[in-house]
Protein backbone atom coordinates (compact mmCIF):
# COMPACT_ATOMS: atom_id res chain seq x y z
CA UNK A 1 0.00 0.00 0.00
CA UNK A 2 1.20 3.77 -1.13
CA UNK A 3 1.68 5.88 1.75
CA UNK A 4 0.37 8.70 -0.07
CA UNK A 5 -3.42 8.56 -0.18
CA UNK A 6 -6.09 11.10 -1.91
CA UNK A 7 -8.12 12.17 1.13
CA UNK A 8 -11.66 12.37 0.95
CA UNK A 9 -14.76 13.97 3.06
CA UNK A 10 -14.72 10.90 5.41
CA UNK A 11 -11.16 12.19 6.35
CA UNK A 12 -12.78 15.67 6.70
CA UNK A 13 -12.61 15.00 11.10
CA UNK A 14 -9.25 13.68 10.86
CA UNK A 15 -7.61 16.37 8.76
CA UNK A 16 -8.88 19.45 10.62
CA UNK A 17 -7.99 18.06 14.16
CA UNK A 18 -4.06 17.81 12.59
CA UNK A 19 -4.68 21.53 11.10
CA UNK A 20 -5.91 22.53 14.69
CA UNK A 21 -3.06 21.37 16.48
CA UNK A 22 -0.69 22.30 13.73
CA UNK A 23 -1.64 26.02 13.35
CA UNK A 24 -2.83 26.22 16.89
CA UNK A 25 -6.39 27.14 16.28
CA UNK A 26 -9.76 25.79 17.96
CA UNK A 27 -13.01 25.84 15.40
CA UNK A 28 -16.46 26.01 16.62
CA UNK A 29 -18.68 23.69 15.19
CA UNK A 30 -19.98 26.22 13.16
CA UNK A 31 -16.18 27.09 12.07
CA UNK A 32 -15.98 23.39 11.33
CA UNK A 33 -18.80 23.68 9.12
CA UNK A 34 -17.77 26.07 6.96
CA UNK A 35 -14.02 24.72 6.46
CA UNK A 36 -15.41 21.52 5.56
CA UNK A 37 -16.98 23.31 2.55
CA UNK A 38 -14.25 25.30 1.79
CA UNK A 39 -12.30 21.50 2.11
CA UNK A 40 -14.87 20.48 -0.75
CA UNK A 41 -13.08 22.05 -3.59
CA UNK A 42 -9.28 21.36 -2.63
CA UNK A 43 -7.16 18.15 -3.42
CA UNK A 44 -5.99 17.04 -0.60
CA UNK A 45 -3.49 14.18 0.12
CA UNK A 46 -2.39 12.47 3.39
CA UNK A 47 0.97 10.69 3.98
CA UNK A 48 -0.32 7.48 6.09
CA UNK A 49 0.62 5.70 8.57
CA UNK A 50 1.34 1.75 9.58
CA UNK A 51 -2.09 2.17 11.19
CA UNK A 52 -3.71 3.90 8.04
CA UNK A 53 -3.88 7.33 9.96
CA UNK A 54 -2.74 10.85 8.49
CA UNK A 55 1.10 11.17 9.49
CA UNK A 56 1.03 14.82 7.41
CA UNK A 57 -1.03 16.31 4.18
CA UNK A 58 -0.98 19.38 2.00
CA UNK A 59 -3.94 20.86 0.59
CA UNK A 60 -4.25 21.80 -3.14
CA UNK A 61 -6.40 24.69 -4.44
CA UNK A 62 -7.79 24.95 -7.90
CA UNK A 63 -7.11 28.43 -8.55
CA UNK A 64 -6.37 31.28 -11.55
CA UNK A 65 -4.42 34.24 -11.07
CA UNK A 66 -3.62 37.15 -13.85
CA UNK A 67 -0.33 37.38 -15.79
CA UNK A 68 -0.51 40.68 -18.02
CA UNK A 69 -4.00 40.74 -17.88
CA UNK A 70 -4.28 37.05 -18.92
CA UNK A 71 -5.93 33.89 -16.60
CA UNK A 72 -3.45 31.28 -15.47
CA UNK A 73 -4.29 28.45 -14.06
CA UNK A 74 -2.82 27.95 -9.97
CA UNK A 75 -2.49 25.54 -7.85
CA UNK A 76 -2.19 26.79 -4.03
CA UNK A 77 -0.47 25.14 -1.43
CA UNK A 78 -2.44 25.15 1.63
CA UNK A 79 -2.33 23.87 5.18
CA UNK A 80 1.18 21.34 4.61
CA UNK A 81 1.11 20.25 8.21
CA UNK A 82 2.45 17.37 9.83
CA UNK A 83 2.44 15.15 13.59
CA UNK A 84 5.38 16.15 15.86
CA UNK A 85 6.42 12.13 15.73
CA UNK A 86 6.37 12.37 11.93
CA UNK A 87 8.42 15.42 11.34
CA UNK A 88 11.96 15.34 10.00
CA UNK A 89 11.24 11.72 7.81
CA UNK A 90 10.35 13.52 4.24
CA UNK A 91 6.99 13.28 4.52
CA UNK A 92 6.26 16.61 3.18
CA UNK A 93 8.90 16.75 0.33
CA UNK A 94 7.23 13.80 -1.00
CA UNK A 95 3.57 15.21 -0.37
CA UNK A 96 4.80 18.76 -2.81
CA UNK A 97 7.00 16.79 -5.22
CA UNK A 98 3.30 14.69 -5.72
CA UNK A 99 1.14 17.90 -5.65
CA UNK A 100 3.65 18.88 -7.98
CA UNK A 101 3.49 16.25 -10.75
CA UNK A 102 -0.63 16.66 -10.69
CA UNK A 103 -0.51 20.31 -11.03
CA UNK A 104 1.91 19.83 -14.35
CA UNK A 105 -0.73 17.19 -15.06
CA UNK A 106 -3.47 18.96 -14.51
CA UNK A 107 -2.07 22.29 -16.61
CA UNK A 108 -1.41 24.27 -13.27
CA UNK A 109 1.39 26.16 -14.39
CA UNK A 110 2.47 27.91 -11.62
CA UNK A 111 1.79 27.66 -8.10
CA UNK A 112 1.63 29.77 -4.70
CA UNK A 113 1.89 28.93 -1.19
CA UNK A 114 1.94 31.50 1.88
CA UNK A 115 4.92 30.38 3.53
CA UNK A 116 5.96 29.64 7.08
CA UNK A 117 9.48 29.18 6.42
CA UNK A 118 11.00 30.82 3.46
CA UNK A 119 13.70 28.68 3.62
CA UNK A 120 12.13 25.24 3.91
CA UNK A 121 9.94 26.21 0.66
CA UNK A 122 13.02 27.40 -1.37
CA UNK A 123 14.32 23.84 -1.21
CA UNK A 124 11.38 23.15 -3.12
CA UNK A 125 11.43 25.77 -5.91
CA UNK A 126 8.97 28.41 -4.55
CA UNK A 127 10.37 31.98 -4.19
CA UNK A 128 9.23 35.15 -2.65
CA UNK A 129 7.04 36.83 -5.55
CA UNK A 130 5.00 39.38 -3.76
CA UNK A 131 5.06 41.37 -0.36
CA UNK A 132 1.93 43.40 1.25
CA UNK A 133 1.92 47.01 2.43
CA UNK A 134 -0.12 47.44 5.21
CA UNK A 135 -0.87 50.79 6.02
CA UNK A 136 -2.05 52.53 9.42
CA UNK A 137 -3.15 56.49 8.91
CA UNK A 138 -4.50 59.00 11.49
CA UNK A 139 -7.79 59.45 10.55
CA UNK A 140 -6.70 63.25 10.74
CA UNK A 141 -4.69 62.79 7.72
CA UNK A 142 -7.80 61.55 5.42
CA UNK A 143 -9.09 64.73 6.52
CA UNK A 144 -9.27 66.79 2.83
CA UNK A 145 -10.93 67.38 -0.06
CA UNK A 146 -10.62 64.61 -2.48
CA UNK A 147 -12.06 66.21 -5.32
CA UNK A 148 -13.95 62.97 -6.17
CA UNK A 149 -17.13 63.46 -8.88
CA UNK A 150 -20.14 61.18 -8.34
CA UNK A 151 -21.27 59.48 -4.64
CA UNK A 152 -20.84 56.72 -2.82
CA UNK A 153 -23.63 54.00 -0.95
CA UNK A 154 -23.56 51.91 1.52
CA UNK A 155 -25.05 48.57 -0.21
CA UNK A 156 -26.06 44.93 0.52
CA UNK A 157 -24.01 42.02 -0.75
CA UNK A 158 -24.23 42.21 -4.24
CA UNK A 159 -21.25 40.07 -6.04
CA UNK A 160 -22.21 40.64 -9.77
CA UNK A 161 -21.35 44.21 -9.06
CA UNK A 162 -18.06 43.64 -6.79
CA UNK A 163 -16.99 40.99 -9.11
CA UNK A 164 -16.88 43.46 -11.84
CA UNK A 165 -15.45 46.05 -10.65
CA UNK A 166 -12.64 43.78 -8.78
CA UNK A 167 -12.04 41.67 -11.97
CA UNK A 168 -11.08 44.94 -13.75
CA UNK A 169 -8.68 46.40 -10.72
CA UNK A 170 -7.25 42.79 -10.33
CA UNK A 171 -5.66 42.85 -14.33
CA UNK A 172 -3.89 45.91 -13.69
CA UNK A 173 -1.33 43.45 -11.16
CA UNK A 174 0.27 40.80 -12.18
CA UNK A 175 -0.38 37.47 -9.62
CA UNK A 176 -3.84 39.22 -8.48
CA UNK A 177 -6.37 36.15 -8.14
CA UNK A 178 -9.29 35.64 -9.92
CA UNK A 179 -12.62 35.10 -7.68
CA UNK A 180 -15.78 32.77 -8.36
CA UNK A 181 -18.90 33.07 -6.73
CA UNK A 182 -17.92 30.53 -4.14
CA UNK A 183 -14.50 32.14 -3.23
CA UNK A 184 -16.45 35.88 -2.37
CA UNK A 185 -18.74 33.69 -0.05
CA UNK A 186 -16.35 31.64 1.43
CA UNK A 187 -12.98 34.04 1.89
CA UNK A 188 -14.48 37.76 1.35
CA UNK A 189 -17.83 37.79 2.69
CA UNK A 190 -17.90 35.13 5.38
CA UNK A 191 -18.71 37.90 7.80
CA UNK A 192 -21.09 40.36 8.62
CA UNK A 193 -18.60 43.71 7.28
CA UNK A 194 -19.80 46.59 5.39
CA UNK A 195 -19.88 47.36 2.20
CA UNK A 196 -19.33 50.57 0.63
CA UNK A 197 -20.07 51.20 -3.54
CA UNK A 198 -18.56 54.92 -5.28
CA UNK A 199 -20.18 55.43 -8.23
CA UNK A 200 -19.25 58.54 -10.70
CA UNK A 201 -21.58 61.21 -12.02
CA UNK A 202 -23.37 58.86 -14.68
CA UNK A 203 -24.35 56.24 -12.09
CA UNK A 204 -21.71 54.26 -12.78
CA UNK A 205 -19.76 51.94 -10.40
CA UNK A 206 -15.76 52.76 -10.37
CA UNK A 207 -15.10 51.27 -6.68
CA UNK A 208 -15.81 49.60 -3.82
CA UNK A 209 -14.49 48.89 0.24
CA UNK A 210 -15.73 45.94 2.50
CA UNK A 211 -14.57 47.05 5.91
CA UNK A 212 -15.78 47.09 9.68
CA UNK A 213 -15.34 49.82 12.70
CA UNK A 214 -14.39 48.61 16.06
CA UNK A 215 -12.44 49.96 18.95
CA UNK A 216 -11.51 53.26 17.18
CA UNK A 217 -10.16 51.62 14.12
CA UNK A 218 -11.96 51.67 10.91
CA UNK A 219 -10.27 48.40 8.98
CA UNK A 220 -10.85 47.97 5.10
CA UNK A 221 -10.61 43.89 4.70
CA UNK A 222 -10.80 44.84 1.04
CA UNK A 223 -10.90 47.58 -1.86
CA UNK A 224 -11.05 47.62 -5.83
CA UNK A 225 -11.37 50.48 -7.99
CA UNK A 226 -11.49 50.73 -11.97
CA UNK A 227 -10.70 54.84 -11.82
CA UNK A 228 -8.68 57.10 -9.63
CA UNK A 229 -11.97 58.92 -8.95
CA UNK A 230 -13.63 56.02 -7.96
CA UNK A 231 -10.94 55.77 -5.43
CA UNK A 232 -11.04 59.21 -4.19
CA UNK A 233 -14.65 58.97 -3.51
CA UNK A 234 -13.94 55.84 -1.03
CA UNK A 235 -11.07 57.76 0.36
CA UNK A 236 -13.59 60.74 1.25
CA UNK A 237 -16.14 58.08 2.86
CA UNK A 238 -13.62 57.09 4.86
CA UNK A 239 -12.75 60.16 6.19
CA UNK A 240 -16.41 60.93 7.42
CA UNK A 241 -16.14 58.53 9.77
CA UNK A 242 -13.97 60.60 11.47
CA UNK A 243 -16.18 60.67 14.81
CA UNK A 244 -15.92 56.98 14.83
CA UNK A 245 -12.36 55.78 14.17
CA UNK A 246 -9.13 57.55 14.97
CA UNK A 247 -7.17 55.29 12.75
CA UNK A 248 -7.52 53.38 9.36
CA UNK A 249 -6.15 50.34 8.28
CA UNK A 250 -5.58 48.95 5.23
CA UNK A 251 -3.47 46.59 3.14
CA UNK A 252 -2.08 48.24 -0.38
CA UNK A 253 -0.09 46.68 -3.42
CA UNK A 254 3.06 48.20 -3.05
CA UNK A 255 3.40 50.47 -5.80
CA UNK A 256 -0.30 51.63 -4.68
CA UNK A 257 -0.14 55.68 -4.81
CA UNK A 258 -1.71 56.13 -1.77
CA UNK A 259 0.77 58.55 0.38
CA UNK A 260 1.31 60.63 -2.55
CA UNK A 261 -2.86 61.51 -2.67
CA UNK A 262 -2.46 62.68 0.87
CA UNK A 263 -1.98 66.17 1.68
CA UNK A 264 -1.20 65.40 4.95
CA UNK A 265 1.30 61.86 3.96
CA UNK A 266 1.70 60.89 8.03
CA UNK A 267 1.07 57.02 8.07
CA UNK A 268 2.47 54.19 9.25
CA UNK A 269 3.91 51.30 6.86
CA UNK A 270 5.02 47.96 7.07
CA UNK A 271 6.12 46.04 4.07
CA UNK A 272 6.60 42.30 5.21
CA UNK A 273 6.73 38.87 3.26
CA UNK A 274 3.29 37.61 1.75
CA UNK A 275 3.49 34.54 -0.76
CA UNK A 276 5.81 32.71 -2.60
CA UNK A 277 5.40 31.36 -6.01
CA UNK A 278 6.97 29.18 -8.75
CA UNK A 279 6.85 27.83 -12.47
CA UNK A 280 5.44 24.53 -12.14
CA UNK A 281 5.66 23.49 -16.07
CA UNK A 282 8.17 26.29 -17.60
CA UNK A 283 7.62 25.01 -20.98
CA UNK A 284 4.19 25.26 -20.67
CA UNK A 285 4.04 28.36 -19.07
CA UNK A 286 6.68 30.47 -21.59
CA UNK A 287 4.72 28.89 -24.97
CA UNK A 288 1.14 30.46 -22.96
CA UNK A 289 3.09 33.68 -22.66
CA UNK A 290 4.19 33.71 -26.01
CA UNK A 291 0.78 33.14 -27.49
CA UNK A 292 -0.46 35.56 -25.21
CA UNK A 293 2.16 38.33 -26.70
CA UNK A 294 1.14 37.17 -30.34
CA UNK A 295 -2.93 37.82 -29.49
CA UNK A 296 -1.79 41.19 -27.65
CA UNK A 297 0.24 42.30 -30.74
CA UNK A 298 -2.39 40.93 -33.49
CA UNK A 299 -5.54 43.16 -31.39
CA UNK A 300 -3.40 46.27 -31.56
CA UNK A 301 -2.20 45.82 -34.80
CA UNK A 302 1.73 45.35 -33.78
CA UNK A 303 3.50 43.20 -36.52
CA UNK A 304 7.01 43.55 -34.15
Amino acid sequence: MKPIKVLYAEDYDEIFQLSEFAFQYKLSPEELQKKKEEASRHTIWGWMDDNAKIAAKVHLIPLTCYLNEKPFAMGGISAVATWPEYRRQGMVKHLLHHALQYMRKNGQMISYLHPFSVPFYRKFGWELCFMERKCTIPMEGMRQNWEGRGYVRRISTDIPLLHAIYTGYAKKYNGMMTRDEKWWQQRILRQDFHIAAAYNDSNQPEGYIIYHVQKDKLEIVDFAYTSMNGWKLLLQFIANHDSMAAQVELTVPENEPLSLLLEKPVLEQKIQSYFMARIVDIPAFFERIFICQRLARSATGCSG
